[in-house]
C-alpha cells in the first residue's frame, strides 16, 4: 500500500527516532546551505529560527515551499531527502 504522506502531519521534533537528530545539519540538494535542527524542530538561518518550509522559502525568495523536499541530510557521505526519511517515519511509526 503507497503512503500519502499529506495525510500525516509530521514536525521535524518528532523525527528524533533515528531519522534527524537534534544538533544535526540539512543541507539543500546542492549542499549550499547548511543549517542545524534546534530543539524545538525549527533550523537556524541567518541568526533566527524558523520551519524547514520558511527558511528554504526564504533561500529561494518565495513566499513559501515544501521543506520536506528541498532539505536534505547527509548519511554515509549522500545526502539523503529528508521527505524520504518522512515517509519512512510515517511507515514505521504511525500507520502501523
Amino acid at each position: 500500500m503507497d503512503i500519502d504522506l499529506y495525510e500525516y502531519k509530521t514536525t521535524l521534533k518528532e523525527f528524533d527516532k533515528d531519522f534527524i537528530k537534534i544538533g544535526e545539519y540539512l543541507f539543500d540538494k546542492f549542499g549550499n546551505h547548511q543549517e542545524k535542527v534546534l530543539a524545538d524542530g525549527t533550523i537556524l538561518y541567518e541568526k533566527e529560527a524558523g520551519s524547514i518550509h520558511s527558511v528554504s522559502a526564504k533561500i529561494l525568495k518565495k513566499m513559501n515551499n515544501n521543506g520536506w523536499t528541498f532539505w536534505c541530510v547527509a548519511r554515509k557521505g549522500i545526502l539523503k531527502s529528508i521527505n524520504d526519511l518522512r515517509y519512512k517515519y510515517v511507515k514505521q511509526y504511525i500507520e502501523n
